[in-house]
C-alpha cells in the first residue's frame, strides 16, 4: 500500500490510517516504523473500528494550516508576562523656581518608569545636532535584559548601562527578556515647562 503523508503536519491522512487499521497486522508502512504518532492512531482505529460508520469530514486544509500556525507561535510568546510601565518621575515635569529656569534645563531630561519589581531609569542630553542618552534597568531577575529603542537594539555594556546617541530622542522603548516584555508609554520631547 503506497502512503502519502500529510503536507501540514508529515503525518499519515485520517483515511491512510483507518484503511491500515482495517488491514491485519502484518507489513505496516515504513513510516509508521518512524512515527509513533501515526502508529498510535492506527491502534486507536483498530480498537475502536470505524468500519461502515459515516466518518466526521475533515477540516478545509486552509483551517488546519492556521490553526497548525497559530499554536507553533503560542509556545514561547504565550509564557511572557507583558507589562506596562508607569511613569515615576520626569524631571521636565517638575516645576524650577523662576530664578532655575533656563534653556540648560531643557537640554537635559530624566525619566523613571516602573513595572512591577522593574524600575527603568533614563537620562537624556541633547548637544547641538544629537541626543546622547544613558539608562539602567534595576530589579526583576538575572535574566539578560534588551532594550529596544523605537527600532534600535541597545544591549548593556560591561557595566550594566545601556548607553546610545541619535539626530532624535527615542518616542518608544520596550524592554525585553525571556521573562517578560515592557512597553513604556509613548515619549513626547517637546519641553512645555519653558513655555
Amino acid at each position: 500500500m503506497k502512503t502519502r503523508r500529510n503536507i501540514t503536519s508529515g503525518h499519515l491522512s485520517r483515511k491512510e490510517l483507518i484503511e491500515i487499521a482495517k488491514e491485519q497486522p502484518g507489513r505496516l508502512p515504513d513510516h509508521l516504523a518512524e512515527c509513533a504518532e501515526c502508529r498510535e492512531l492506527v491502534e486507536l482505529f483498530r480498537t475502536y473500528a470505524v468500519v461502515n460508520r459515516p466518518h466526521l469530514p475533515d477540516a478545509p486544509e486552509a483551517w488546519i494550516i492556521r490553526s497548525t500556525a497559530i499554536m507553533t507561535g503560542a509556545g514561547i510568546k504565550s509564557k511572557l508576562k507583558r507589562l506596562k510601565a508607569v511613569i515615576a518621575f520626569d524631571s521636565w515635569a517638575v516645576p524650577h523656581p523662576v530664578g532655575v529656569r533656563s534653556e540648560v534645563a531643557s537640554e537635559h531630561r530624566r525619566l523613571r518608569f516602573t513595572a512591577e519589581n522593574i524600575v527603568f531609569d533614563l537620562r537624556a542630553e541633547h548637544l547641538q545636532k544629537s541626543w546622547v542618552l544613558v539608562a539602567q534597568i534595576k530589579g526583576g531577575s538575572d535574566v539578560p535584559i534588551v532594550l529596544e529603542a523605537d527600532k534600535k537594539v541597545i544591549r548593556p555594556d560591561k557595566s550594566g548601562l545601556y548607553q546610545w546617541s541619535g539626530t532624535k530622542p527615542p518616542r518608544r522603548i520596550s524592554l525585553r527578556s525571556d521573562e517578560f516584555d515592557i512597553r513604556l508609554p509613548e515619549l513626547v520631547w517637546k519641553n512645555r515647562r519653558l513655555k
